[in-house]
């Protein structure tokens, strides 16, 4: 494929078909589910006791006791990619946010994993800040769309136009005259 941005090369390896699927086809990746879930539903337990003793020391002491690592994020935003919370708008995440600053979590559980975390800083908005660079911002998403729009305007006219490239016979006919 031919992109604004790039080449890109795909290769197709199967093909699904569509509806409901064959419940031999899925058994061992029902079972899979439900074995994480139900390891999940054993390990609420220990996790609300580690919960307790972080909140009651710190999380890092709590964590060295258990034989636990603490995982430490990057700075991230509501719909950031998290690796240490399981990826892009999971209920850690979430949990982060209406968690105060420096107070150790109850366990916060979705479906691979429970989490018991710390929000150590957080930068919120500054409205007043965006206020001031809203028209430059706002320039830019047009300036953004226009050249999008003029882009899409002249794949159109290349998509659309009949092109007889006769440059090779030109070129021949020039070498056989000159000759």
């Amino acid at each position: 494929f031919d992109g604004d941005d790039g080449y890109y090369m795909a290769r197709l390896d199967s093909l699904t078909p569509s509806g409901l699927r064959d419940l031999n086809a899925v058994r061992e990746q029902i079972r899979a589910t439900i074995a994480v879930q139900h390891h999940l539903d054993r390990m609420m337990g220990p996790a609300t006791t580690f919960a307790s003793a972080a909140a009651a020391t710190t999380l890092d002491a709590a964590a060295q006791k258990a034989g636990l690592h603490v995982v430490q994020t990057a700075t991230f935003a509501r719909t950031s990619f998290v690796a240490g919370l399981g990826g892009q708008f999971t209920a850690a995440v979430g949990a982060a946010f209406g968690l105060p600053l420096h107070v150790v979590s109850a366990p916060v559980r979705d479906e691979t994993q429970i989490t018991v975390e710390r929000v150590d800083r957080r930068v919120n908005a500054d409205s007043a800040a965006w206020l001031t660079q809203k028209t430059v911002q706002r320039q830019q998403r047009i300036s953004q769309l226009q050249q999008s729009r003029l882009q899409m305007y002249l794949q159109y006219l290349h998509d659309s136009a009949k092109i007889d490239d006769r440059r090779q016979s030109i070129d021949a006919a020039i070498r056989r005259t000159s000759s």
